[in-house]
């Protein structure tokens, strides 16, 4: 009979053993620490034949074609890259994946030898590439006009690359669902306001989701104050445990640590002529 057919195959590893018998190391060069995000689940067993065709199989008895050779599924890993503090730059993935000897060996005690028979060996899957790791931040740009116009508070994804902050134009998916009325978003009267004109304000809020890194101007818009007075803006990560403080929070304290005392923020002004960037004016004199 063929070598390990059928119920002669005893290498079924565990969930357990996915657990704690692998392990994960970053080779990018970007010194940072990886973790499972997922608790993974049992492995799938599949048979291999002769054509490399792979068919699953749902108990060990049916792997009726092994002549030796198996193919072991890992379920439900995601890894993910420990955030510092300070900035970055994006780098590609590159992992290398060890997996230990008892993993690697079956119930009768046989298992896999690098140069037998010196004893059953540790196996690396190296330099396993993926995507590129951003550094990113979710940020609120400054608004200022008339007092007698609309004004709203562009919110973006940005990524940290060759010391600047740019645009994640490929972030269609950050949630941004910040409502006024639930406490996520708050308004405090700048110390040298004309005006208190937070009270003219209770339901400010953004919806749905990020497109090309960038909100709407439906998004945080403040109607007209129609009086002088500015504001500043910030976006609570302590209400709501929101999904986007996960991976787009930064240490906007500067503290040297990221966490919910953390908070993006922005000012509105009412009443601040904008004027003319690119001009400048001279004035002719005669005498």
């Amino acid at each position: 009979m063929p070598n390990y057919d059928g119920s002669e195959w005893k290498l079924v590893p565990t969930a357990s053993q996915v657990l704690n018998e692998i392990g994960y190391t970053d080779v990018s060069g970007s010194g940072l620490g990886l973790s499972l995000s997922t608790k993974p689940t049992a492995p799938t067993v599949s048979t291999v034949s002769t054509v490399s065709t792979v068919s699953t199989v749902s108990t060990v008895s049916d792997l009726t074609i092994t002549d030796g050779k198996g193919k072991i599924t890992l379920n439900n890993i995601a890894l993910t890259y420990g955030k510092t503090a300070a900035p970055i730059n994006a780098f590609q993935t590159n992992v290398d994946m060890t997996i230990t000897a008892d993993f690697l060996t079956d119930t009768n005690g046989t298992c896999y030898q690098q140069s037998y028979p010196n004893g059953c060996s540790t196996f690396t899957f190296s330099n396993i590439t993926g995507t590129e790791q951003r550094y990113g931040r979710l940020y609120i740009e400054n608004a200022y006009g008339p007092e007698n116009q609309a004004l709203y508070l562009p919110i973006s994804a940005q990524f940290f690359k060759n010391g600047e902050w740019r645009l994640n134009t490929d972030d269609n998916s950050t949630n941004i669902n910040i409502s006024q009325s639930l406490g996520q978003l708050i308004l405090t009267n700048l110390a040298d306001s004309e005006t208190n004109i937070t009270s003219l304000y209770t339901g400010i809020q953004s919806n749905g989701f990020l497109s090309g890194g960038l909100s709407d101007i439906n998004d945080l818009r403040f109607p007209a104050a129609n009086s002088r007075g500015g504001m500043l803006v910030t976006i609570s990560t302590l209400v709501g445990t929101p999904a986007w403080a996960q991976h787009l929070n930064y240490d906007w304290n500067g503290d040297g640590v990221i966490n919910g005392l953390d908070m993006p923020a922005a000012t509105v002004n009412f009443g601040v002529f904008r004027g003319n960037d690119r001009k400048i004016n001279f004035r002719e004199v005669l005498e």
